[in-house]
């Protein structure tokens, strides 16, 4: 997804490589993100796109019945230049089943990674909390909203980045924001993606990402210890409220269907994008890749971030879909039939 392709120097192909069987039996996807984007003083804080994939299967699912949202996510960057970009998960939450697009949309961000001085939205006002023991390090809450959707953004940052691996379940992390007050353990998980952010270098992302969401009661858990920042930038910045509010409901970004009371999926569904394109359309062999550049699409909407500290974040498009695994499967194949001569 470009949502500044027209400030883009260069260009950012998104190879799909294929999907493989994970050593725990999951499915995971394998592909790669290559950014050639030169460094442009004007425009250096202001992020070009996203690369990602997503979940298309057990969406639009309430927080309380969602037994677990296991992932494991495994990468590898070569840069030949300076890159300035992160790796990281972006969920979207509504008290309204489908909705990610109203004001009342939470954009949920865990960065694992990141580099060449890469901040979150709110991070002029200071962390408004910290979160201890989660997926084994301590993290910090950044909160504020983006000023191109009016949606708020909750980013959480590491003490400890990710070095090319994590592995977890990410319903803990969604638990201890709702802990946080920044919605209820009632509110519906409407989007799920894991991917890179960039913003200009030359650089190779080499993942493999699995990703999926098991329906069912949540298993009692270890608690996670929440701690508030003291500092007065804190107190500044309120969390949003969980009262939901009334607006129209927009139409699911995911295309699943699947109902709350459905049982468990053990083989996940993935969409994948790189650019805006309507839902139908298939992802093209691993032979091919989406080239972008900024003449390439002259409908995207450039956004701007007015400081370093204000990152651009808008609204995902909704993306096409990796064939499911089952296709994947190799076909029978006739046997051999021998003919003998007559006696």
């Amino acid at each position: 997804m470009l949502y500044n392709a027209k400030l883009i120097e260069g260009s950012q192909c998104t190879y799909y490589d294929s999907v493989i069987t994970g050593s725990d039996g999951t499915k995971e996807v394998k592909w790669n993100s290559e950014t050639d984007i030169t460094y442009v003083e004007s425009t250096n804080n202001v992020p070009k796109g996203y690369s990602f994939v997503g979940l298309t299967q057990n969406l639009e699912t309430k927080l309380t019945g969602i037994a677990s949202i296991p992932t494991s996510y495994t990468w590898t960057r070569s840069n030949t230049t300076a890159f300035k970009g992160n790796v990281c998960y972006d969920f979207m939450t509504n008290d309204v089943k489908g909705d990610s697009t109203s004001t009342s949309s939470q954009e949920l961000m865990l960065w694992l990674q990141y580099e060449g001085g890469q901040l979150p939205i709110g991070w002029a006002a200071g962390s408004v909390a910290t979160i201890d023991n989660l997926y084994g390090t301590s993290w910090d809450l950044y909160q504020g909203k983006n000023d191109d959707t009016g949606i708020t953004v909750s980013s959480l940052l590491p003490k400890t980045q990710f070095e090319g691996t994590f592995k977890g379940d990410l319903r803990e992390w969604l638990v201890a924001l709702a802990g946080q007050g920044v919605f209820t353990e009632n509110t519906y998980v409407n989007v799920g993606n894991a991917g890179t952010e960039f913003f200009y270098g030359n650089a190779i992302l080499n993942a493999t990402l699995g990703l999926q969401i098991d329906l069912g009661t949540p298993s009692t858990s270890a608690a996670v210890k929440v701690a508030v920042t003291p500092s007065s930038s804190a107190s500044s910045t309120p969390l949003a409220s969980s009262t939901p509010i009334s607006l129209p409901v927009s139409l699911p970004v995911s295309s699943s269907t699947a109902a709350e009371s459905a049982p468990a999926v053990t083989t996940p569904a993935y969409s994948y994008s790189q650019t805006a394109l309507p839902s139908s359309t298939e992802l093209p062999p691993s032979s091919t890749h989406i080239k972008s550049s900024s003449t390439h699409h002259p409908t995207t909407k450039s956004h701007h971030i007015p400081t370093p500290s204000a990152r651009s974040f808008p609204e995902r498009p909704s993306p096409p879909t990796l064939p499911q695994a089952a296709s994947l499967q190799p076909q029978p194949q006739p046997q051999p039939q021998l003919h003998l001569p007559a006696p």
